[in-house]
């Protein structure tokens, strides 16, 4: 870290940290004023996320970041569409080409998370991997802004002082919790993925989506002829899944109809599971004078819907515009933010609703109970 205090400290720079921090300064070079800003990232900025699959809303975030050529210039290409098993026996198809913002997207995820970086870096930003948030003490001299604490990659903890603090540290909100914040969990779920590399065989063009009795699987292609297979469950069968480093996991996917055959026809090789939580879950609250949620932090949703990766851009964008501009008669972020998933669950409810197939399940019992 370059300086002991900011104006600005985003915790999280995934997508929603990097895209607040642009929208910040781009308002700023509008109103002529400089801002000091500081992305703090807990992880290397390696590690493989998930989210490949991009509605073409996607583009309205981005134009608004000024990303568009830079995101049409990169390694992603438009999907024809989601081939599922939902509710029926039969795969239909489902495409984009009605949609006045396109096809949807199967992005290059790194090269996309890589774009969000060099753009934060060509602004000027500071932004610091291997950096994790610790702790955080308001100020009492000043009444406003925070003491922050950080573990960092080559030295023990650091602290530094930040007028305002953005939490973009995903679901688990770690700045919003250490403050008392509460978050309300409406719905919890597990997810396995497993990449792999594909020797041989054709790659599916569509994402696939399959329910099946414990949950849902989803496929799809990536680049450089990877792929990756994903099961979304309950806690239970999560556990039944990770027992033995995965050695289950060939059994349970050849028990679907559409995947398994699917994956049975390529043939793969280093392939690498990844296991953890989905909440579908909101802040209680999402701003105060010197601090704002965005991304996961602020609402987070169940993968069904693909709305994550236009969330976390979205927000950003807007809560950039907040922090500069200070607008009183704007639009609350809170009911923007409350609106957004209100109507988010409304679609959720209708999704898992529409599979009636296993009504004595335990997992379908679960959503259509909840969600009624």
């Amino acid at each position: 870290m370059k300086h002991a205090h900011y104006d600005v400290v985003v915790i999280g720079g995934g997508p929603a940290g990097l895209a607040t921090a642009l929208s910040i300064t781009q308002e700023c070079r509008k109103n002529g004023i400089e801002l000091s800003i500081l992305v703090a990232e807990a992880t290397d900025g390696k590690r493989e996320r998930i989210g490949e699959s991009a509605i073409p809303n996607l583009l309205v975030p981005l134009h608004k970041l000024g990303l568009t050529a830079a995101f049409r210039g990169g390694d992603h290409v438009p999907s024809p569409g989601n081939v599922s098993i939902w509710g029926h026996n039969k795969a239909p198809c489902e495409d984009f080409l009605m949609n006045p913002m396109g096809p949807a997207w199967r992005l290059n995820r790194a090269a996309f998370d890589q774009m969000l970086v060099d753009a934060v870096l060509a602004h000027g930003i500071e932004l610091c991997f291997e950096t994790r948030f610790i702790g955080v003490r308001k100020q009492e001299t000043q009444g406003k802004g925070y003491d922050l604490e950080f573990s960092c990659s080559r030295e023990n903890k650091t602290a530094i002082q930040a007028d305002l603090v953005v939490d973009a540290s995903g679901p688990r909100a770690h700045f919003s919790r250490a403050l008392g914040g509460q978050t309300n969990i409406d719905d919890q779920l597990y997810a396995t993925a497993c990449f792999s590399d594909v020797v041989s065989g054709t790659l599916p063009l569509q994402t696939w989506v399959e329910a099946v009795e414990d949950g849902w699987w989803y496929l799809a292609c990536l680049p450089n002829q990877r792929i990756v297979s994903m099961f979304v469950g309950d806690a239970e069968t999560l556990g039944r899944m990770k027992k033995n480093d995965y050695e289950f996991w060939p059994q349970f996917i050849q028990k679907t109809n559409l995947i398994g055959p699917t994956v049975s026809n390529l043939e793969t090789r280093n392939s690498q599971y990844k296991s953890f939580p989905i909440l579908s879950s909101v802040a209680e609250q999402t701003e105060g004078d010197d601090w704002i949620l965005v991304g996961g932090a602020a609402a987070s949703y169940d993968p069904i819907v693909a709305h994550g990766l236009y969330n976390a851009l979205s927000t950003g964008v807007m809560a950039g515009k907040r922090i500069v501009n200070n607008d009183k008669n704007a639009p609350s972020y809170q009911d923007f933010i409350q609106t957004k998933f209100k109507e988010y669950k409304e679609y959720r409810e209708h999704l898992y609703n529409l599979e009636t197939r296993f009504e004595d399940a335990k997992f379908w019992q679960r959503r259509h109970t909840s969600h009624a």
